[in-house]
Parts: C-alpha cells; sequence; structure tokens
C-alpha cells in the first residue's frame, strides 16, 4: 500500500513539473515561392512568397534557462528549415535560440537551398 501511494505522489508531482513553453517564431520567406516552415521537423504552416508569418511553438526550455531576467523568462532551442512549395527542395537545417520574452524571427533565402 505505501508503494502505490509513494507512485502517485510521484506521477502527481511530475505532471505540475512542465518543462515546456510557447515560444514565438517568425519566418520571413524571401523566395519567389512559397514554403512549409519547419521546427523541430514540425511542419507549423504555409508562409506565402515574400512574407513572413509567426508561429507560436511549444519547446523544451533548457535546464540553465536564467529565470532572474525579468522574471519567467525561459530560453530553448529549435531545429528550423524549409520546404519550397514549388520545387518540393527541403533548405539546411538551421539552430536558433529563442527565448519567452520576444519574437525570434528565421529569414528563408534563396542560398538555404543549396
Amino acid at each position: 500500500m505505501k508503494q502505490i501511494i509513494l507512485v502517485f505522489a510521484a506521477v502527481a508531482l511530475l505532471a505540475g513539473c512542465s518543462r515546456t513553453a510557447d515560444f514565438k517564431i517568425a519566418a520571413s520567406n524571401r523566395l519567389p515561392d512559397h514554403i512549409n516552415f519547419f521546427v523541430d521537423g514540425k511542419d507549423q504552416g504555409i508562409v506565402p512568397a515574400g512574407m513572413s508569418q509567426e508561429f507560436v511553438v511549444e519547446l523544451t526550455y533548457l535546464d540553465n534557462s536564467p529565470t532572474g531576467w525579468g522574471g519567467n523568462r525561459k530560453e530553448a532551442q529549435a531545429t528550423c528549415n524549409a520546404r519550397n512549395r514549388h520545387t518540393g527542395e527541403l533548405s539546411r537545417n538551421l539552430v536558433i535560440t529563442c527565448f519567452t520574452d520576444r519574437t525570434t524571427t528565421v529569414e528563408v533565402n534563396e542560398w538555404d537551398f543549396r
């Protein structure tokens, strides 16, 4: 009986300790074609040619996220890339660092596909 109670207490404790947060990432499409924008392999949506689109992405924040910077600021790393919807070509990976208190912008250019 004691073991069952300890298991339930551990599960309840872990359930309240989420290590994820929402991060704003904007994709600026500098191509003449529409793109699909990916963060950590997940398709976030379409960004029209010459336009920007902001996405809210749930990411696991880093252990060393400084909490003294204006309260609850969190830091995460993510890998972004894009697929050209006209050619089907996938861009190179771009590793970014993002923060919960600002929008991180990723520019997608033609040289990202070389």
